[in-house]
């Protein structure tokens, strides 16, 4: 029978999420509008800034993978790595929520830097160590479910947060703008939660399992993903999804200001498709235990490729803002699996090379599923603008002619529902079963048990 994770130590695991969120977007890029406004930084050196700072934060991955794999200590492999993450965190808050008047794009640059070697640091330990936490292929889809919510409602409080401290009636904030005063408040909230909540996730939670040897080098861990190929069915399931995102939500969010005309309710907009995804988590969850995590997130796809094509009965100047924010509560609950799905899955890709190596790699395989997820993001927000530069689509004016307007429409309504098509076909023929997982982990711990004798002292 599966042993379930106890719920104290799924909270646990998991409170560090909500901090995290203001390392994900769209916080990266609300600092960097951010500095354009209260900063003497340009526009050309924060472009230039996210360009090097992209690229070194990817140089750092597969170091911080292979360390925390590598990594033995009687806290296990990604405690330690944890706190030196809460730490460099504290860093990143200081310096980069709260600069000084006259920092320009050099101070951007640096913060950038240190906000992202930050991230990495905490980011791929805290999801490697749930493979550690459970082998079971159910209870590492609840392990995703607790830390994605996590996340989800980090993020839903700073959403909040400056409106309501705002309000006349608490006027703590003098407006509800992302200025000096409301990104030192997210700094001061940051320093203290980090350290508070990564802590007492080390302290609350245990070691776990970690079967395996560590592994040798970074190459030789190269050459071992190569060969699997769950691993890489996944990554391609995940970079489709990534471009389809990518390509939508470009287009969407230009499309809300100056295609339907309702600038003044983004915040609102992105507000109910937060909402709306903490809602959608725990029926996920429920899902991908009876049906499977591939077929979940399939048919999630699945989902939003039929959600999309409505844009064409949502033209501008006739749409209500109800449509439009029902249209994108639709799109987060069949998005849902794609926040959650891929953590859980990648560990059980890692067992498959753990299985047939004997070595544990599952923090290399999140520093590669970073890799792919960073390219594979910025490929799809690219592709979307080039896609509206294509059909002639003009965000800077407010009366776009017929033609590109339907050229909008194409890009949501069929563009990305192609992507989320293909997508959802590799994940229905995706290989890694719960069954096929139940027979990994059988095999593994026969292996674990078989070396625990032949090392076992032998009796004088």
């Amino acid at each position: 029978m599966t042993r379930r994770v106890p719920l104290r130590h799924l909270l646990f695991y998991a409170s560090p999420g909500i901090p995290l969120a203001l390392f994900i977007p769209p916080m990266p890029a609300i600092l960097a509008a951010f500095y354009a406004q209260h900063t003497a930084a340009t526009t050309a050196g924060i472009g230039t800034a996210m360009l090097v700072a992209r690229v070194a934060d990817a140089l750092t991955d597969p170091p911080m993978g292979y360390l925390s794999d590598a990594t033995r200590s009687r806290w296990g492999r990604r405690k330690p790595w944890l706190l030196v993450g809460a730490l460099l965190g504290m860093v990143a808050m200081w310096v980069f929520f709260m600069p000084p008047a006259g920092a320009g794009n050099w101070y951007f640059l640096l913060g950038l830097l240190i906000y992202y070697v930050a991230m990495t640091v905490m980011n791929i330990p805290l999801r490697a160590w749930s493979s550690e936490l459970s082998d079971d292929y159910s209870e590492r889809s609840r392990l995703s479910l607790y830390l994605t919510t996590a996340l989800l409602v980090g993020g839903l409080l700073f959403f909040i947060l400056p409106p309501l401290l705002a309000h006349e009636s608490v006027g703590l904030l003098a407006s509800a703008e992302f200025d000096l005063e409301t990104m030192a408040l997210f700094g001061w909230i940051g320093i203290a939660l980090l350290p508070l909540l990564l802590g007492a996730a080390c302290a609350g939670t245990p070691v776990g399992r970690s079967a395996g040897e560590s592994q040798t080098s970074i190459i030789e861990s190269f050459k071992a993903v190569r060969g699997n190929g769950p691993f890489w069915s996944l990554m391609t399931a995940e970079s489709l999804n990534y471009i389809a995102s990518g390509v939508s939500y470009s287009v969407l969010i230009l499309a809300l200001s100056n295609y339907w005309g309702f600038g003044d309710r983004v915040a609102i907009f992105l507000l109910i498709v937060v909402v709306i995804q903490v809602i959608a988590m725990p029926p996920t969850g429920w899902l991908a235990v009876r049906l499977g995590k591939h077929r979940t997130w399939g048919f999630g796809v699945l989902g939003q490729a039929l959600v999309f094509p409505l844009v064409f009965f949502m033209p501008p100047g006739a749409t209500p803002f109800f449509v439009i924010a029902l249209f994108g509560a639709a799109i987060s609950i069949f998005q849902a699996p794609h926040m959650m799905m891929p953590m859980a899955m990648l560990t059980d890709t890692a067992d498959y090379d753990l299985m047939k190596s004997g070595k544990q790699r599952t923090g290399n395989y999140f520093a590669l599923q970073h890799l792919i997820y960073k390219g594979m993001n910025a490929v799809g927000y690219s592709l979307g603008y080039f896609l509206l530069a294509l059909v002639g689509y003009d965000p800077a004016i407010s009366g776009n002619t017929a033609s590109a307007n339907v050229g909008l429409q194409v890009i949501v309504g069929v563009v990305a529902p192609v992507f989320l098509l293909a997508c959802g076909v590799v994940l229905f023929r995706y290989p890694l079963t719960a069954e096929r997982h139940a027979v990994i982990q059988r095999f593994i711990r026969r292996r674990e048990a078989r070396l625990a004798i032949t090392d076992s002292p032998v009796p004088q």
